[in-house]
């Protein structure tokens, strides 16, 4: 068996998840993974887009 990498995250937000997410489909069977946070991961709710002045009429 190969031993994978150890990536530890700290903090749970957007910024942790979304490094979380591209590490994964980067190299799916590299890391294993251990993250640190105050919210458990099944409580994470999505984050509204945000939609700068003028973005929705395509300016």
């Amino acid at each position: 068996m190969i031993e994978r990498e150890h990536l530890v995250v700290v903090g749970n937000g957007l910024a942790g998840v979304n490094t979380m997410e591209n590490m994964l489909k980067l190299a799916p069977n590299r890391y294993k993974i251990t993250v640190f946070g105050s919210r458990a991961l099944s409580q994470l709710q999505p984050y509204p887009a945000i939609v700068c002045p003028g973005e929705e009429q395509g300016h």
